[in-house]
């Protein structure tokens, strides 16, 4: 079972995500029940993003999602969302990695809510 955890800064309990199918299956959907609770005002271009990345923090699969506008600091965002992994393999270790983002002119893509999975499957995909 993917084991979220909040990236170092962030409040304990500031963001709590359930993972549908877990483990993830390869060419299928996977959804996100996401729960966070951001540290700044979202602002303009909000988005979440996850990203699967292999244990050197390169990219594997990365998808954006938009925020409604007008999110302010200390808000909860309640959100379920979903992607296709599209990927043929998975290394036998990989991170799960969620931000909720804040896109504006001063500070492109600033995160206000973060948290990862360690994965380490039991045999490669």
């Amino acid at each position: 079972k993917a084991e979220f955890r909040l990236c170092d800064g962030y409040p304990e309990g500031a963001f709590d995500v359930n993972m549908n199918p877990d483990p993830v299956k390869l060419g299928e959907n996977v959804t996100f029940d996401i729960f966070a609770t951001v540290t700044d005002d979202v602002l303009d271009d909000g988005k979440i993003i996850v990203d699967f990345l292999d244990e050197d923090s390169f990219i594997l699969l990365s998808q954006p999602f938009d925020l409604p506008p007008g999110i302010k600091a200390n808000q909860t965002i309640d959100d379920i969302i979903s992607m296709p992994v599209k990927l043929s393999s998975l290394p036998k270790t990989y991170y799960i990695h969620i931000g909720i983002y804040s896109h504006t002119a001063d500070a492109p893509f600033l995160d206000v809510a973060c948290t990862r999975a360690f994965i380490v499957t039991q045999e490669p995909l």
